[in-house]
């Protein structure tokens, strides 16, 4: 029977009535119902085990998935490998260009007479201007051109004013000049400090070798030159001290080299002496000097000594390089004076069986060549003559030729 609207506010709300779950006196999470009933088809089951079947609250067991993964098995490193993986972060963090002026050559910057790494223009000039300044104070080389250069006889010009323009004319060809005067001087063999000086000797295989003999300048005339130029008026200068008896300095050898000029080219090159000396440099020194006698020692400094990989094997082997160096510099000291010469450096390389007779591999003239190329230039050959016959700076050097 319906009840009034009005009355709907009372009535009762309608709860069914649930059925009671069935008490759990035990939890089994691992047994599916499904699985365990299953298994007792194949036994005799107990009512036990049915009962635990039909358990209300079991939880199906389903197949555990088990995700594996390969790892780097973690060694523990020793302390030397942790050392030498820091050792390594450290020099990558702060790896520098690699310079010349921090590097174990930084000392020849300031010890050379060019202030540099390499034989600058600059110094060459200079050495050219000490030479013939010296050359100059015999008065012979001024009356010499006062009677040969055309321009001078006439008085078109003064001798000074040649002898500038001969200068001149020397500059683009010392160097060349210089390897013939040095190539000369190491072939006589003399393992002496002397050997930086030529003798009659080398001075005539030069006048062969450079095909100066001719009609014009014959042997009689080369011998007249080499005794003219020899000639010391002042016994007791600072250059006669120093040179040998007939043996050719450096500032001597220029004079060679005007003098000859002057006899083979004075008329091909119309009576002007610096264009002779031009022609006789360039027509038989230029083209017939031994290429070992060219050597160019700054483009071997710069291409295969002044590196970065060089400086690693020197400092390798610095402790022992010092030591030889300061045990052979007093063999044979000068004046008391302990210097690294041409007779140290020989007897260092026979103790060491570098340089033997029957050696072929490497020569008393390849020898010679390495200590010649080695050095700087020196601008004064007189006042400087421990550093032009050889000195502590250039020693390091001539072990890397």
């Amino acid at each position: 029977m319906r009840q009034p609207m009005g009355d709907v506010a009372s009535a009762k709300p309608y709860i069914p009535c649930v059925m009671p779950c069935p008490p759990i006196d035990k939890h089994y999470i691992p047994l599916c119902s499904l699985a365990t009933k299953a298994s007792l088809r194949s036994m005799k089951p107990s009512y036990e085990q049915i009962k635990r079947a039909n358990m209300f609250g079991a939880i199906p067991a389903e197949p555990l998935r088990l995700i594996c993964s390969m790892e780097p098995l973690e060694v523990e490193s020793s302390e030397e490998e942790e050392e030498e993986e820091e050792a390594k972060e450290v020099e990558a963090k702060e790896e520098v260009l690699w310079t010349l002026d921090e590097s174990v050559f930084k000392d020849r910057k300031k010890r050379a007479d060019s202030k540099d790494f390499f034989d600058t223009p600059k110094v060459v000039e200079r050495s050219l201007g000490t030479d013939f300044e010296r050359m100059l104070k015999e008065p012979r080389l001024a009356k010499l051109i006062a009677k040969e250069d055309a321009e001078v006889k006439s008085g078109e010009a003064n001798v000074e004013k040649e002898l500038d323009e001969i200068k001149t004319a020397l500059l683009p060809l010392y160097k060349t000049i210089i390897h013939a005067f040095e190539y000369y001087c190491l072939i006589a063999n003399n393992f002496t400090r002397t050997a930086f000086e030529m003798g009659e000797n080398s001075y005539n295989r030069f006048c062969v070798d450079c095909k100066l003999i001719d009609k014009k300048f014959s042997t009689e005339s080369a011998s007249q030159v080499f005794v003219a130029v020899n000639f010391e008026s002042d016994k007791k200068s600072a250059e006669s001290a120093i040179n040998e008896d007939k043996c050719l300095m450096r500032m001597e050898f220029i004079e060679v080299i005007i003098r000859a000029a002057i006899i083979k080219y004075k008329e091909d090159a119309g009576g002007d002496v610096s264009t002779a000396v031009e022609m006789l440099v360039q027509k038989n020194l230029e083209p017939n000097i031994p290429p070992e006698g060219k050597v160019n020692s700054d483009a071997f400094r710069r291409d295969r000594m002044y590196s970065k990989q060089v400086e690693e094997v020197i400092m390798k082997h610095r402790e022992a390089l010092e030591v030889v160096y300061e045990k052979y510099k007093h063999f044979k000291p000068v004046a008391g004076l302990a210097i690294f010469s041409i007779p140290q450096w020989i007897q260092f390389l026979k103790d060491t069986r570098m340089l033997e007779e029957h050696n072929d591999d490497f020569s008393a003239r390849e020898a010679m060549l390495a200590f010649f190329n080695s050095r700087m230039c020196v601008v004064d050959e007189v006042k400087g003559r421990n550093r032009y016959t050889g000195s502590a700076e250039e020693a390091r050097e001539r072990s890397q030729h």
